[in-house]
């Protein structure tokens, strides 16, 4: 099962924002494997759009960015990072840091 974090942000009605953010997985068996996905959804809706996903593990941080197109969707935004151990076994640990949306 996952484990997510989400947050509502309020933005311009139209245009483009950029969200960025660094995380880092720290699995205590080399055989796990971690999922680590970023959606956003328009206000209310159940329908998200996953702008970045990555399979595997990673000891150091990794900074992602991703431009959100505001005319697709309505506002305000709702962001999602989901996180989960897929397969292997052991524990994972899952960090998020400077989340940015400019």
């Amino acid at each position: 099962s996952y484990t997510y974090l989400t947050t509502t942000v309020f933005t311009p009605m139209y245009g483009t924002v950029e969200v960025s953010f660094y995380f880092k997985v720290d699995c205590e068996d080399f055989s796990a494997v971690s999922e680590f996905t970023f959606a956003v959804a328009g206000n209310n809706s159940s329908t998200q759009s996953q702008k970045y996903k990555r399979t595997g593990n990673s000891k150091s941080w990794d900074q992602v960015s991703r431009t959100i197109n505001l005319n697709a969707i309505a506002t305000p935004i709702e962001i999602y990072f989901y996180a989960q151990t897929t397969a292997g076994s052991g524990n994972c640990l899952y960090y998020l840091d400077d989340v940015k949306v400019y």
